[in-house]
């Protein structure tokens, strides 16, 4: 966890960004109280100034500011390494 919150650290202005689908969240949301807190506002539709939500990638990517084109581009490297 040290590595990954030391690289978190070096991104701009200290974001990092987790990509996950619905059927995480609610698992995620479901194993501990802290989770909960953090992810039961998106029941139901809802989004929050730390978590958005969209039907595509793109869609998501916009809403985060973050470059749709790249989000794409990450999700199907990340998509391939899984495959293996």
């Amino acid at each position: 966890y040290k590595l990954l919150s030391d690289a978190a650290l070096q991104q701009k202005d200290g974001k990092t960004f987790l990509f996950f689908n619905e059927p995480i969240r609610v698992t995620m949301r479901d194993t501990r109280e802290k989770f909960k807190r953090l992810l039961s506002p998106m029941d139901n539709g809802g989004e929050t100034d730390y978590c958005v939500r969209g039907d595509t990638i793109k869609e998501v990517a916009k809403k985060a500011g973050i470059d749709p084109k790249q989000l794409e581009a990450t999700v199907r490297r990340y998509n391939a390494f899984a495959a293996k």
